[in-house]
C-alpha cells in the first residue's frame, strides 16, 4: 500500500493529506482502500477473487463443518483410547497387587461369605473375579477353579451367594 501511495500524483497525495488532517471526510479511509483495491485488481498485481455464489459459500461451510466434526471425533477417540490405556494399566497394577497377597485374598473371601450379608457377598464376588484374573494372567485356571468349587461346596447352603457367583459368570 505504501508503494501505491508513493505512486499517486503529488497533487492527489497532498489533497488526501489535507483532507485527513482537516478531519472533514469521515469516509476518506474507506474510499482510499476501495481505490487501492480497484487499481490493484485492474493492474493484475493481485486480482480480486471472483465472487462466489451462495451455493459455493454453503458448500465451503459444509466442508469446514465436516472437517471440524472429523477432527472432534478424532480428538474424542484419542481421549477414549488414552482412558482405556490408563484403565488397563490400573487394572494390571490391581491384579498384580492381588497376586502378591493371594493367600490373604482367599481368606478375605471366606470372611466375607461368613458374614451372611448381601453387601459382603458382592465384595467377595468382586474379589473372586480378581483372583480369577490373577490365574488368567499366569496362564492357568485350574487352581482357581478347584478353589472356587471347594468354596461353593463349603457354602452350599448360602443360595444368595451362589446365585451371585452364577450372575458373575464365575461358575
Amino acid at each position: 500500500m505504501e508503494e501505491w501511495i508513493r505512486g499517486l500524483p503529488e497533487a492527489e497525495r497532498t489533497a488526501l493529506l489535507v483532507r485527513f488532517v482537516a478531519g472533514g471526510d469521515a469516509h476518506l479511509r474507506a474510499g482510499l482502500l476501495r481505490k487501492f483495491r480497484e487499481e490493484r485488481s485492474e493492474g493484475g498485481r493481485g486480482a480480486a477473487p471472483e465472487p462466489r455464489t451462495v451455493g459455493e459459500l454453503r458448500e465451503g461451510a459444509r466442508r469446514r463443518a465436516t472437517e471440524r466434526r472429523r477432527k472432534e471425533a478424532e480428538r474424542i477417540e484419542r481421549e477414549r483410547a488414552g482412558e482405556a490405556r490408563r484403565a488397563a494399566a490400573a487394572r494390571k497394577r490391581h491384579i498384580e497387587e492381588i497376586a502378591r497377597r493371594e493367600p490373604e485374598a482367599w481368606r478375605e473371601v471366606d470372611e466375607l461369605v461368613l458374614t451372611s450379608k448381601p453387601k459382603c457377598y458382592d465384595q467377595a464376588v468382586v474379589l473372586l473375579k480378581d483372583l480369577r484374573d490373577v490365574e488368567a494372567a499366569r496362564g492357568t485356571s485350574a487352581g482357581f477353579r478347584s478353589r472356587l468349587l471347594t468354596l461353593m461346596d463349603s457354602y452350599a447352603r448360602r443360595s444368595s451367594f451362589l446365585q451371585r457367583l452364577e450372575e458373575a459368570d464365575l461358575v
